[in-house]
């Protein structure tokens, strides 16, 4: 699964270090996501990867929405992990 994310690299002056940053985005949830929260990541399908890295600031913004509703699903964390018996969500 892929989400969209801003990535920058600058210098703070005040450090004089050089700082990577990386924020995700955010958007409204879809009906399946909104039974548990409130916001979800944008998810980019392979096809959308250039229209986010390359395309224009307007043309990325288009792919700021709701994931489709049969982009993920939930199940049971296998045994043996940490979230034993939890529910999680997985793409499909």
């Amino acid at each position: 699964m892929t989400i969209a994310a801003l990535c920058e690299t600058w210098h703070d002056r005040a450090e004089n270090q050089t700082i990577r940053s990386c924020a995700v985005v955010i958007t409204e949830p879809n009906a399946f996501v909104a039974e548990v929260h409130d916001r979800m990541p944008v998810v980019l399908e392979p096809h959308q990867f250039d229209q986010w890295m390359n395309g224009t600031p307007d043309k990325a913004a288009e792919l700021m929405k709701p994931a489709a509703e049969d982009v993920l699903r939930s199940g049971r964390c296998p045994s043996g992990s940490t979230a034993r018996g939890r529910r999680r969500t997985i793409r499909r």
